[in-house]
């Protein structure tokens, strides 16, 4: 089970959204937004209805909210 992590603290660009690149993670994207990689789970709630139920699945182009 995936637990939910409450709202990091915005350090870029929050509220925006982020277009997948080949590579990309829910952990790198955590990283760049919020500082730390551990806020993947923010993003993946977040964004459930465009990547569904497993967060490896990322699809070059999907954008993603950034809460």
């Amino acid at each position: 089970d995936i637990e939910f992590t409450p709202k990091p603290p915005a350090r870029k660009k929050a509220g925006s959204y982020h277009e997948v690149k080949r590579g990309d993670t829910l952990s790198k994207i955590s990283l760049e937004y919020y500082g730390q990689a551990s806020y993947w789970n923010v993003i993946f709630f977040a964004n459930f209805d465009v990547i569904g139920n497993n967060p490896d699945n990322l699809r070059v182009g999907t954008r993603l909210q950034i809460p």
